[in-house]
């Protein structure tokens, strides 16, 4: 016997195969299916996150996700953070094929992926954000000597903090007074003239 729903064959008696009646099921009973989802989640937490970090490692990333971080040494590549400053690091494609970009097609080879903290990476997809609340504070730009992108939000912040008595009150003070997120100013205080778009197209590394 066919389905008529779904044309597929019917292993039990009736007119609906047991996909389509399940599913018509669920759709007249959208509270059970909500609370069933809701308690899987707390029950089967552990695993459902361990399988998420595996769908998601094959799915966005072809397998390579903890190869490259590995390879990176969990160490974003373009500011030179790592977990233990308190940074998230991801894998980012640098061709721009991830998931995000909705392209038919991934780059997951390890020469294009690479470690980013989460920061850096928003500086890659969003730069002109970040650009724009800068350029309101043109005094901010002005370059020295020094390996740093922003030596005057340094300056800034060392003056700042000298009265406050902490770096983290000195970046609270400067975010409230220019209006950027807090992590934006820790980021900017750490930040190199040799980070940003051209650094990270060149960025490689071996297969690990």
């Amino acid at each position: 016997m066919i389905c008529v729903r779904c044309n597929k064959r019917v292993c039990k008696t009736g007119d609906v195969c047991e996909a389509c009646r399940t599913k018509d099921w669920r759709k007249r009973n959208p509270k059970r299916v909500k609370a069933y989802a809701k308690m899987r989640m707390v029950r089967d937490a552990v695993k459902i996150k361990a399988y998420s970090k595996i769908a998601n490692n094959d799915y966005y990333f072809g397998g390579n996700r903890i190869k490259v971080l590995e390879r990176d040494n969990y160490t974003c590549q373009v500011c030179g953070k790592n977990k233990e400053d308190n940074k998230t690091i991801i894998v980012h494609h640098k061709d721009e094929t991830g998931w995000a970009k909705k392209k038919p097609e991934k780059n997951n080879s390890m020469e294009n992926l690479v470690s980013l903290c989460v920061q850096c990476h928003m500086g890659i997809h969003k730069p002109s954000d970040k650009v724009n609340k800068i350029k309101k504070y043109p005094e901010l730009l002005e370059q020295d000597d020094s390996e740093y992108r922003y030596p005057k939000i340094r300056e800034l912040l060392f003056t700042k903090r000298n009265r406050l008595g902490t770096l983290e009150k000195a970046k609270e003070e400067l975010s409230k007074e220019l209006g950027i997120a807090f992590g934006t100013i820790d980021h900017y205080l750490y930040k190199k003239k040799a980070t940003g778009l051209v650094q990270i197209a060149n960025l490689g590394g071996e297969d690990a």
